[in-house]
């Protein structure tokens, strides 16, 4: 049965397995603590606040992350929002297709495995993979300031076949002969 100390300085109750007596009164209580409830479940009581913090992250250290200055330099050169969340995206897609490999340490030749297997396993239009190219451009030239030579190796997406939306003369002049008497009028006051 676990035991319930009140911690008034908190206002919680704590709930104990593993301590069989109450905190001391002139030490504070640190324990570890997985959601944030009325209840706090202890896994152990521990003296030394330090073994429970983490690692510090490069946002504790001050140090900026990617992404953090790709939308700094977007924000900068007036890109839209939409723009920002699309190439924000695909960097981050770039990023994880890699095995989270940082960019700056990548080149030419992963960024056309990239841009290849979305046009190759992804499927995807010839506009997605050029808004991905776009990203991952905007992310070497202008954030890390490194220039990709031109990519050839890359498989392109293939563009849809456009049939053309205008019938040449003699192709009208076939359609007004072949419709009836009463479409025929129609047809020859539309075209």
């Amino acid at each position: 049965m676990p035991n319930v100390w009140s911690t008034p300085s908190v206002g919680i109750k704590v709930l104990s397995d593993t301590a069989d007596i109450p905190p001391a009164a002139d030490k504070p209580l640190f324990c570890k603590v997985a959601f944030w409830l009325p209840y706090v479940m202890v896994s152990d009581i521990v003296e030394n606040p330090s073994s429970l913090s983490p690692s510090p992250s490069p946002v504790a250290t001050g140090a900026p992350r990617l992404l953090d200055l790709v939308r700094e330099r977007l924000r900068l050169k007036h890109y839209s929002v939409r723009t920002e969340k699309a190439y924000l995206g695909w960097i981050r897609r770039y990023i994880i297709h890699h095995g989270r490999r940082h960019p700056a340490n990548m080149g030419r030749r992963e960024v056309e495995a990239f841009l290849t297997s979305l046009a190759v396993e992804r499927d995807v239009s010839a506009a997605t993979q050029g808004q991905a190219l776009s990203a991952i451009l905007f992310l070497y030239r202008e954030v890390l300031e490194q220039p990709l030579p031109w990519l050839d190796e890359v498989t392109r997406a293939k563009r849809p076949a456009r049939l053309p939306s205008v019938l040449l003369r003699a192709e009208v002049q076939r359609l007004i002969a072949a419709a009836d008497d009463p479409l025929n009028l129609i047809v020859s006051l539309l075209h």
